[in-house]
């Protein structure tokens, strides 16, 4: 079996560095049974969904965004924005979201199917609201906080110590109530949410 430590590029496979057990693990030489071993003996772990990368440590920023970038790669608009849940996966790493979630200009085709799933979300953010990490644009720490607090409550109460974690890299972990920048382009309603979200993490934390 090809050493999967150091896979090398494969035209149509997955990004250098990243294997997948379906689809274009083929190309790389691998079965479902052979990447099973590979999870079972450390020689590599499961990143997202099928997706694979070498090694037993966690994924770094690097690796999750070099995966995100290959899952926007042709099918989101070059000026799509990681958001939500898949940014503060990107941010923090853990446990990844179910779908890709990203920010279009305007949605106005379908997603092609890709592993993980991408989900397309109409309006980018305001620009200073937009980070680069490796090469993918994804909305700040700040940003992502107060769109997970944002969310309706049952996908709310799921993100908490992502939020906490995310305010705390941007400085406002420990702010009364949301700085009013972090506000500019939400609506009423979702405005309402995050500072609903915003008083009850800081009241869990007294």
């Amino acid at each position: 079996m090809r050493d999967a430590a150091r896979p090398s590029p494969v035209p149509g496979a997955a990004a250098p560095g990243l294997l997948s057990p379906s689809g274009p693990a083929g190309a790389l030489g691998l079965s479902s049974g052979e990447a099973a071993v590979m999870l079972m003996d450390g020689t590599a772990r499961r990143l997202w969904g099928a997706w694979l990368c070498p090694g037993a440590t966690p994924a770094d920023q690097a690796e999750r965004t070099r995966l995100l970038a290959h899952v926007l790669e042709g099918r989101a608009p070059a000026d799509a924005v990681v958001c939500v849940e898949s940014a503060a996966w990107a941010w923090l790493g853990g446990p990844p979201p179910p779908v890709a979630t990203v920010r279009v200009r305007r949605f106005h085709r379908s997603m092609a199917a890709s592993d993980p799933p991408l989900r397309a979300v109409d309006g980018l953010p305001p620009e200073r609201h937009i980070g680069l990490l490796h090469g993918v644009r994804l909305t700040t720490p700040l940003r992502t906080a107060v769109e997970l607090l944002g969310a309706r409550p049952e996908r709310r109460a799921d993100a908490v110590g992502s939020v906490t974690r995310l305010l705390r890299a941007a400085g406002a972990e420990e702010a009364q109530e949301p700085p009013a920048e972090a506000l500019e382009g939400f609506g009423p309603v979702v405005r309402a949410r995050i500072r609903e979200g915003w008083a009850a993490r800081l009241q869990a934390f007294r």
